[in-house]
């Protein structure tokens, strides 16, 4: 397979050492950006506000038209939950930071310190900080022996495949999951813990490649709405087109859109986006040294160029179409169940026999499966072509 399959952890969108991206660099008006790096938070560079309009703003998820760079998916998250936490006091006690909550949050102590919680999904990864740590259940070794944040945590859907042959048990699994939410959320209000945001991911990656329905991210809008919990969509693994449109939340057509969009990972920055009463009401409530990079955003810009000169989530959704539907004959004659998603894809199987003795062909690369479960995941350039009836699946990979 071709190096630009891995992508870099989801990071290299146009694979690598992309001529747009090298024009970037080699732009002689573009070197004092590259060698000067700016601390934005202080002394952001001239031009940054029309770089950021014409980049990240441009594919602003609708209904957001504020957003906060960062450098990396973690520090994204946890500044998103920072500014959750902003929103909902100002809420509680209806205006800013008394006298008694500044002073009181040097001991770390009420109501400065608020006992406030950030409720998220089993199987979920939103990075390694304490909080977002705190919100990560894929893989025991990344929590261990770190100190967690009581917070709640809820069940996610755990879905049958195919879809269309298990739909009243799959409706009842994600019922039951959202039940689970409402009664995480009543009960920690009961402790003096109220949630003040609820973190999913439109698919958790990480975590295993686990789906849900378009009805139950809207059911889950609902119940944060009701409850008056900020709903954050990290879309770390998912944004810019990896599943079609350019935010995998879009497939949910939600009444109201998330509050808060976390990106990082394909964006070549991090950040965040959000609705305008999360902006924080005073300077350096969040902030770092540096509050994102411009060179990345400056390569932002030429991907994001690429992506509508070459129609890439065209692309992504046709060539998505053609996998799926290869998949799903793959199915009849051998051990694969196909997932859900447009482009991001888990197989599963009952028979450990049958896998044992399955194979896949990626381009010029054979690879055996051992294991109960084949995740894949490509980038947005892929065009996809299956092929043959033998149980042998065949992927031309093409930048």
């Amino acid at each position: 397979m071709k190096p630009s399959g891995f992508a870099c952890i989801p990071r290299e969108h146009q694979g690598y050492n992309h001529p747009a991206l090298i024009d970037i660099l080699q732009d002689p008006e573009n070197m004092s950006t590259f060698v000067n790096r700016s601390a934005l938070g202080i002394l952001p560079p001239l031009d940054i506000v029309q770089l950021i309009s014409e980049s990240l703003l441009s594919v602003a998820p609708q209904g957001l038209p504020q957003v906060q760079t960062m450098a990396c998916g973690s520090c994204s998250n946890e500044n998103a939950f920072k500014a959750v936490f902003f929103w909902y006091r100002n809420k509680q006690r209806g205006g800013s930071a008394s006298h008694e909550d500044l002073e009181s949050s040097m001991l770390n102590q009420m109501p400065g310190s608020p006992d406030l919680s950030i409720l998220s999904f089993m199987g979920g990864f939103h990075g390694r900080t304490l909080g977002c740590l705190s919100c990560t259940h894929s893989k025991a070794i990344h929590k261990v022996d770190v100190p967690a944040f009581d917070w709640p945590i809820a069940p996610f859907p755990h879905l049958r495949y195919p879809l269309n042959e298990y739909p009243a048990e799959n409706a009842h699994e994600e019922s039951r999951c959202l039940e689970q939410v409402e009664e995480q959320i009543e009960a920690y209000s009961r402790r003096g813990r109220p949630v003040a945001g609820i973190v999913v991911e439109p698919i958790q990656a990480e975590g295993g490649d686990n789906h849900a329905s378009p009805d139950f991210f809207r059911r889950l809008r609902g119940l944060a709405t009701k409850h008056g919990c900020a709903f954050i969509c990290d879309e770390v693994q998912t944004g810019c087109g990896a599943t079609g449109p350019f935010w995998a939340h879009e497939y949910w057509n939600l009444d109201s859109p998330p509050d808060v969009v976390t990106f990082s990972k394909r964006m070549l920055t991090g950040g965040f986006f959000f609705h305008n009463e999360f902006r924080p009401d005073a300077a350096y409530r969040i902030f770092n040294t540096w509050m994102g990079d411009p060179p990345k955003v400056l390569l932002l810009h030429a991907v994001l160029r690429v992506i509508r000169e070459k129609h890439l989530l065209d692309g992504t959704r046709r060539a998505g179409v053609v996998l799926l539907k290869g998949l799903t004959q793959l199915q009849v004659c051998c051990w694969v169940a196909v997932g859900n998603s447009q482009f991001v894809f888990a197989q599963h199987s009952s028979s450990q026999s049958s896998m044992q003795t399955s194979s896949w062909r990626f381009s010029t690369l054979r690879w055996q499966s051992a294991s109960d479960r084949l995740n894949f995941m490509a980038a947005s350039s892929i065009e996809a072509y299956l092929s043959g009836s033998d149980g042998i699946g065949t992927i031309v990979l093409c930048d």
